[in-house]
């Protein structure tokens, strides 16, 4: 029977249609097994008849004859048993080549594209993957990259942003190229204008800008005779959220940010910012001076130290954080320490106006405010900076040269260009060192004492933890009488004092300034202990050694031995100043004084020594603060001592003229000048002859009573 016309449907048996492929595909002769099983199943191979109708046994037979016997078992066909009969041609397994190689060639196609997408992928990725920190350099890469992966449309975009972001920082470059130039702030100004109206997006640009334009308010404010703070930084703080809406990750924004509510006095707000900065930056550098800053504020110096020692180590040349650590040396008296800082600093940025104040401030209190030179730094910072109110604060400050006492010897021209630093100062905003200047003119240029309280009361109100301003506010109230409040003012300087380190110096000032006022009330014991507390930690105070000779002196329980270590204690304190005029003066009374019945001309010329040099001084620029006209009273009972009546006569009679009646020693310069007038009367009335004295003694006229 022969083969049907139509293919017949394939085996539905998986292994069938295996063994049938690989009888195709395979090069290898399939086993006699494998080639029965095969056979059985190829169509057209097999009887169409159903098995019932094959009689004896037999069923026709493919390879030739119809009587021939039918193999049980292909193995009989092997060898040499049965001649291999010639094979017919079949079309059906050129049809299954065909197709097996069609599938093979469509597996390689489908294989290598997958390979192609993979690698497109992987290409893509690397390139997406590669830093942003540098655009230039990722769009070059991005630019060599093969057509095909450029079309992508995820590359094509970031080309096109890495484009716009190449345009920018070329832009910005320029702007920054133009602005490192030396410039004027309007020069400066003007770039920054242009820049951004060529592409608004420039965040640093608009950070430059409030920069500049808060230096320029300043300098508007200053010049227009004040303005309020927030006036000054509304302009600066208008191109910082310029800046911000740009690139709201801008951390060198909310420094600034920072700086103008310390400058609008507002703590709440510059903390806020600076928490900003941490939460940026949590571990580099800006981030460790925020830190530092915040601690600064909250005066936990130690911690503030070690927060700009930490940036400093991330950014050796972080200027921020030496001005800082600056200020805190400066603030705990480490004046060494901070003039290596500020030097620092103005080496690593010499157009920095706030480290050139810097180092003038730590210079000036390193050498107890007497470095001179710090006025050429303050003038340097001023050059950079005109509109640096703390450098102007800091140069009215220094102008002012003092005394032993406290007590301002400037010249007056001194003291007028000290009062034009300090308003200008305060016109651009309120500060301590500028309110302080203003009160010590008022106090020993004017002696107005109300004005100078007025003043003390502002630097007061600026910093409530300022010693020198409740030291001032102390000596203004003693010179006022005003014992009791210059008392509390002292106490809470002392209280200030405990605790912050290095303050033995204002300590020992505190505790002598307390001794004056309890002199004052007789209360000597109580001076005497104060007194030697302050000369314990401050033993070069010639103020200390000059009130406790003083309290020596004065003690009506003094004993025998009080008097020599009085004038000793009068001695030491002018060996440790001499232009100190009170000093001069009481040494020379306690010479009088001790004279006073049996002493010897030597001590008595002595005394008047002293107090012609205590004259001499209190007519210079160093002042004094003992009554001008006791001088007449101490001559006086000096030249009563040594019998020269005619000018013990003359100054105590200057002494009774200027002095009140109710004063201690006015009743005492009464009596003596009525000796000293009965002793030149006595020496100008001619002496009776002997014929005219009577006998009983009665002069002529007189009678009997």
């Amino acid at each position: 029977m022969t083969a049907p016309d139509t293919l017949p449907p394939l085996p539905d048996d998986d292994d069938a249609l295996e063994d049938l492929l690989r009888a195709h595909l395979d090069p290898v002769r399939p086993s006699a097994a494998q080639r029965a099983r095969t056979l059985s199943q190829l169509p057209g191979l097999a009887s169409s008849r159903p098995p019932e109708q094959v009689k004896g046994g037999r069923r026709p037979s493919p390879f030739g004859g119809e009587n021939r016997v039918v193999p049980h078992d292909l193995s009989q066909l092997g060898g040499d048993a049965l001649p291999s009969p010639p094979r017919r041609r079949s079309k059906l397994p050129l049809v299954f080549v065909f197709a097996s190689g069609l599938a093979a060639v469509a597996a390689v196609g489908v294989g290598g594209s997958v390979v192609r997408a993979r690698w497109h992928e992987r290409a893509v990725e690397r390139w997406l993957g590669l830093s942003d920190a540098d655009p230039r350099a990722k769009l070059q890469e991005g630019e060599r990259l093969a057509p095909e992966l450029r079309a992508d449309r995820r590359v094509a975009r970031a080309l096109v942003r890495l484009r716009v972001a190449v345009a920018a920082e070329a832009r910005r470059a320029k702007a920054f190229t133009e602005l490192a130039r030396p410039l004027t702030l309007d020069e400066r100004k003007a770039i920054c204008d242009r820049a951004l109206a060529q592409d608004p997006g420039l965040a640093e640009v608009w950070l430059e800008r409030a920069r500049v334009r808060f230096e320029l308010d300043r300098r508007a404010a200053a010049d227009a005779g004040g303005s309020e703070p927030r006036e000054i930084t509304r302009g600066a703080r208008e191109d910082l959220e310029g800046a911000l809406d740009r690139d709201a990750g801008l951390v060198e924004a909310y420094l600034l940010r920072a700086e103008l509510s310390r400058f609008e006095n507002d703590g709440r707000a510059m903390l806020a910012d600076l928490r900003w900065v941490e939460e940026l930056d949590p571990a580099g550098a800006l981030g460790r001076l925020a830190q530092g800053r915040k601690e600064e504020l909250s005066r936990r110096y130690s911690d503030a130290l070690v927060h700009y020692d930490r940036a400093l180590e991330l950014d050796p040349k972080l200027v921020a954080a030496y001005l800082g650590r600056a200020r805190v040396y400066v603030t705990q008296g480490t004046y060494s320490k901070a003039i290596a800082s500020a030097d620092q600093a103005t080496k690593l940025a010499p157009e920095s106006s706030e480290a050139q104040a810097l180092l003038a401030e730590a210079r000036y209190f390193a050498s107890g405010r007497s470095d001179r030179g710090a006025l050429r730094v303050l003038d340097r910072a001023l050059e950079l900076d005109p509109s640096n109110s703390e450098a102007l604060a800091l140069r009215a400050y220094v102008r002012l040269e003092r005394g032993t006492g406290g007590q301002v010897i400037s010249s007056p021209a001194m003291c007028r260009r000290a009062v034009e630093d300090a308003e200008r100062a305060n016109a651009i905003r309120p500060e301590v060192r500028a309110c302080l200047a203003l009160a010590e003119v008022a106090l020993w240029q004017r002696g107005d004492t109300a004005q100078a309280a007025s003043y003390a009361k502002q630097a007061i109100e600026l910093d409530g933890r300022g010693l020198d301003a409740f030291l001032l506010r102390s000596q203004i109230r003693i010179l006022a009488g005003e014992y009791e409040e210059a008392d509390r003012d002292l106490e809470r300087a002392l209280t200030l004092a405990e605790s912050r380190p290095n303050t033995d110096e204002v300590t020992a000032r505190a505790l002598t300034m307390r001794a004056a006022i309890r002199i004052g009330n007789k209360d000597y014991d109580a001076a005497k202990d104060l007194l030697r507390r302050a000369i314990k930690l401050q033993g070069d105070l010639a103020e200390a050694h000059f009130y406790y000779a003083k309290a020596l002196h004065h003690d009506p329980k003094r004993q025998a031995g009080d008097w020599r270590i009085a004038e000793q204690e009068y001695s030491k304190a002018i060996s440790l100043d001499g232009t100190l005029a009170d000093a001069w003066f009481h040494r020379g009374a306690l010479h009088v004084d001790r004279s006073r019945g049996n002493g010897s001309a030597k001590e008595w010329e002595e005394g008047l020594d002293d107090l012609d040099k205590a004259e001499e001084l209190q007519r210079s620029r160093f002042g004094a603060f003992f009554k001008p006209y006791y001088l007449d009273l101490m001559r006086g009972v000096a030249y009563h001592g040594l019998q020269d009546w005619e000018r013990a006569q003359q100054h105590l009679q200057r002494f009774l003229e200027e002095a009140s009646p109710g004063e201690d020693n006015y009743a005492l310069a009464k009596k003596l000048l009525r000796e000293v007038e009965g002793q030149l009367g006595a020496r100008e009335a001619p002496p009776a002859s002997e014929e005219e004295r009577p006998e009983d003694g009665l002069r002529p006229g007189e009678k009997e009573k």
